[in-house]
């Protein structure tokens, strides 16, 4: 597995969330940071859960219709990673943890099951 700063998969991950502004959410922006902050974060995606939009827009190619980012955090960058937030002008930051990070994560240990925070949600109306 690439280390996590040469990964080409995330880069194409970050590039997609350029082309997903729209409302409060600046693309361009929120990459910035997170690429200035790399030492908060060990993974990050934009998607737009329980939707095809973006499917159905995809073939007029105008952006990536997306509306809220998973951050999964170093360990014991938590609130770094969550002061980061607060200049993006997102509707909602909230944490991930617990059973339901697991499930989502497809990952079950006990130190996973009592992390509270595991995956950062922020989402933009």
């Amino acid at each position: 597995m690439a280390a996590r700063n040469q990964n080409e998969v995330q880069d194409i991950q970050l590039r997609l969330m350029e082309f997903a502004s729209f409302n409060n959410f600046d693309g361009d922006q929120v990459v910035q940071d997170l690429k200035a902050n790399r030492d908060l974060w060990r993974a990050a995606l934009m998607n737009s859960p329980n939707s095809l939009v973006t499917l159905a827009e995809l073939e007029y190619g105008d952006a990536w219709n997306a509306d809220t980012l998973f951050i999964t955090p170093e360990p014991g960058q938590e609130d770094a990673l969550d002061l980061l937030t607060k200049g993006w002008k997102a509707d909602e930051v909230q944490w991930i943890g617990g059973e339901e990070a697991c499930r989502l994560l497809g990952e079950y240990s006990p130190e996973r099951r009592s992390n509270l925070r595991q995956i950062l949600r922020v989402w933009w109306d």
